[in-house]
């Protein structure tokens, strides 16, 4: 070693070694930092791993029975009419009313049959088209 003392200065390789202890606790810092990000990441995935399992477990239930409405059958139909402003005994004379029009409780029941007839043949020309 006598014979490189002269090519090489111990200061220089003093402070070489020195840069190289430095760098290589930066990186063991830098390294134990990754291994806690890691483990980080590791047990939020297991969290999200088990959040998905649950979700998965939840929606792929059925409902219960009585929750969800019974279907009619084939056949059942409801029918929906309105029917109001019917003034069932209310008179109205055409003398009152320059003869223009005449309204008493039979005039009304005619009405009231005419209207059930009509919104039956209605109906049934829905169904059968």
């Amino acid at each position: 070693m006598a014979d490189l003392d002269g090519f090489v200065d111990g200061e220089v390789l003093m402070g070489q070694i020195a840069r190289l202890e430095r760098t290589s606790i930066k990186n063991r810092v830098a390294l134990s930092a990754a291994k806690a990000a890691q483990k980080a990441a590791e047990t939020e995935l297991e969290s999200a791993e088990v959040r998905l399992g649950v979700y998965e477990a939840t929606t792929a239930q059925t409902a219960p029975k009585w929750l969800s409405p019974k279907r009619p059958k084939k056949t059942a139909a409801t029918a929906v009419a309105m029917l109001s402003d019917t003034h069932w005994d209310e008179v109205v004379n055409m003398n009152e009313v320059a003869g223009i029009n005449k309204y008493d409780r039979r005039i009304a029941e005619m009405r009231l049959k005419k209207f059930v007839d009509k919104y039956v043949e209605r109906k049934l020309i829905e169904k059968t088209s």
